[in-house]
């Protein structure tokens, strides 16, 4: 359900950059992250999380998106994907606890959970 993000995005031309960002990393992003990590952590088809990312990439504003701190966050989860599938991680890592409770289902773009690429779990 994307309309707590689009309730938000309506607010980038009335307030500053920097409090929308603001909001993203203390509402969003370490739930994102988290959901990214417990996905990760389940033997993912890596397109399904790879489209996933670039679909939450793709309705972030370019403005927000520009934002250093924001940038770091999708480096984060850049670096967790290339981990998942054996690739080095080009900064520091983000160790987030793998919850139980949290889907990526309710995250864009949807998709069930299916297996990984053939050798990448197990």
């Amino acid at each position: 359900d994307l309309a707590p993000w689009n309730a938000v995005m309506e607010w980038v031309d009335l307030l500053p950059i920097n409090v929308i960002v603001g909001l993203l990393e203390k509402h969003f992003f370490p739930k994102w992250l988290q959901v990214l990590a417990s996905w990760l952590n389940h033997c993912p088809n890596y397109n399904e999380v790879s489209k996933w990312y670039e679909g939450w990439k793709s309705i972030v504003y370019p403005e927000i998106l520009a934002h250093s701190q924001v940038k770091h966050h999708f480096v984060l989860a850049l670096d967790m994907m290339n981990r998942a599938v054996g690739m080095p991680p080009s900064g520091p890592a983000y160790h987030a606890a793998a919850s139980t409770s949290q889907s990526h289902s309710s995250a864009l773009p949807s998709s069930g959970r299916s297996h990984g690429l053939p050798g990448s779990c197990g």
